[in-house]
């Protein structure tokens, strides 16, 4: 900040997968380390930035959240209960942030073609007794536009949420689905 000045757009996009079903095979260490690096780590640097936010009386955060945030899914108990939290972040952040010219988003996008994404398909075709491919193609078949989305939909998605082009939109949580949301 002391050399590029305040800090006006934030985009907390760091996030890893894991966890399992509740059983015991769902440990705690993992837990805190998935609910560190998906929630706590966008709540501390958002609050970092927030008060010269507010001194420049203008600013936008989006946080990068997931379908899995706005929907449970079995095998992602600890993974969507970081990213639901970090819905909850958004809404209330939102909400306080606003009336200081801040507008607080978020963007969930489902499964995106990286390695990340490959990852959560490899995982959920092992539970289910898939090989990848086998669960890459049902996967495919479960979004209307039969792809994965690209890690661009998600960027673009982002820098439209940044600019003032959205400046009415305020505690939002953009679906990036392919239309997997609509079945």
């Amino acid at each position: 900040m002391e050399k590029n000045g305040t800090i006006s757009l934030l985009v907390n996009s760091a996030g890893i997968i894991g966890g399992s079903t509740v059983e015991l095979t769902f440990k705690q260490e993992e837990m805190e380390s998935i609910m560190h690096i998906n929630y706590t780590s966008a709540v501390l640097l958002s609050q970092l930035v927030y008060e010269g936010m507010k001194t420049l009386g203008r600013g936008a955060i989006v946080n990068v959240s997931s379908l899995s945030g706005l929907r449970g899914t079995t095998g992602n108990t600890a993974y969507a209960g970081s990213k639901f939290a970090l819905i909850g972040f958004t809404h209330s952040m939102a909400l306080e942030a606003i009336p200081h010219g801040i507008r607080v988003n978020a963007v969930c996008p489902g499964y995106v073609d990286t390695e990340m994404g490959e990852t959560a398909i490899a995982n959920k075709g092992e539970r289910e007794g898939r090989t990848y491919e086998e669960q890459l193609e049902a996967a495919k078949s479960g979004i209307p536009s039969g792809s994965l989305t690209r890690s661009e939909d998600v960027a673009n998605t982002i820098a439209f949420l940044l600019t003032n082009a959205a400046q009415n939109i305020v505690g939002e949580s953009v679906k990036i689905s392919g239309g997997s949301v609509l079945r």
